[in-house]
């Protein structure tokens, strides 16, 4: 396995972790079988995944492909940013501004 795929497997592992998603959540979620997410928790990452796992984790994560690829940092700093995110929503919808 190049590096590129092992990058991509630790930050699913990350993803998955930090979510609290088990095996069979984190197979809906990505649109694969359950032993997919095995492999790729296990560092493999079958030559045939389809496309659709990168466009399903940046759809529930927010979380770009190439941040999937990139060291664990780019990860972080996507989570970051979702809860900036969420936050300002939140100020903005439950704290009464003025």
């Amino acid at each position: 396995m190049d590096f590129t795929q092992q990058i991509f497997c630790d930050n699913l592992r990350f993803l998955k972790k930090t979510e609290g998603l088990d095996n069979r959540e984190m197979s809906e979620i990505l649109g694969v079988s359950e032993s997919v997410i095995d492999y790729f928790i296990n560092g493999i990452l079958p030559y045939d995944t389809p496309i659709s796992v990168l466009y399903n984790i940046h759809l529930n994560f927010g979380v770009p492909p190439d941040a999937m690829i990139g060291d664990s940092e780019d990860i972080i700093k996507c989570y970051i940013e979702r809860f900036k995110n969420e936050i300002s929503c939140f100020n903005e919808h439950i704290i009464p501004s003025g």
